[in-house]
């Protein structure tokens, strides 16, 4: 497996514990009855995802151009 797959793979796995993460907390807070807080924190997993998503997008393109 190349460098920059295996960066990519990692970014990947970074994105996804981020969401599940937010997913969980909202989850709880949801639960225990602190609903106006729930999806504030859902959307702000997302937010922190998709930046985590396009910082990880950015160093692949990087790993793989100076692989080349």
């Amino acid at each position: 497996m190349t460098r920059d797959r295996i960066v990519a793979r990692m970014m990947a796995r970074a994105v996804m514990f981020v969401l599940f993460i937010g997913a969980g907390i909202s989850l709880v807070l949801a639960l225990i009855g602190a609903k106006q807080y729930s999806l504030p924190v859902c959307i702000g997993s997302g937010v922190v995802s998709l930046i985590v998503l396009l910082a990880g997008s950015f160093v692949v393109a990087r790993v793989k151009a100076s692989e080349v």
